[in-house]
């Protein structure tokens, strides 16, 4: 859990990431307790209720390593991406692998500073391919589904994240 704050005066506020890990499926409901100086509520305690769904991935039986190029996948990846941009795209043809942004919930996470040290190298290898044995990049050229102004959307989407992400740490 994230605080951007360990104490808030009075009338002002703060923020809390909370990250929930539930195991298994359905309804599950976790409980954060906040400890205050306020007599009159000591103890304050905040509900997260999520509704867990199966990966649509195990559901089906398709391998989270099966190229979303592939037949099973285009039409939850490839059709879904067209005339996407930015944070739109990525949500659909990219966290998939990478997960969302920042969070290392993936093996291929992007947060990982091998990316933040490659941000150069980040559009070739979009488009061209060359890591995790993809045989061809994204780029419609290279036998991908996406056009130069997509490839450029993610680019520029992965470069305000990481100023974000740096901004964030500096703070």
């Amino acid at each position: 859990m994230d605080v951007s704050s360990t104490s808030i005066e009075p009338g002002k506020t703060e923020w809390m990431t909370v990250r929930l890990e539930p195991v298994g499926i359905g309804l599950v409901e976790k409980s954060i307790f906040i400890a205050t100086n306020d007599p009159t509520r000591p103890l304050t305690v905040l509900k997260v209720r999520s509704d867990v769904q199966q990966d649509i991935h195990e559901a089906s039986g398709v391998s989270l390593r099966k190229p979303v190029f592939s037949a099973e996948c285009q039409s939850c990846h490839i059709t879904a991406a067209a005339g996407k941009a930015g944070q739109e795209l990525y949500d659909v043809l990219c966290a998939v692998c990478h997960g969302s942004l920042g969070a290392n919930d993936r093996r291929t996470s992007l947060s990982a500073v091998r990316w933040a040290q490659d941000i150069k190298e980040l559009r070739k290898t979009i488009a061209s391919g060359g890591y995790l044995n993809l045989p061809h990049g994204f780029a419609s050229g290279a036998g991908g589904p996406l056009s130069e102004r997509q490839i450029d959307s993610l680019v520029d989407l992965f470069k305000k994240w990481q100023t974000g992400e740096k901004k964030k740490h500096q703070e």
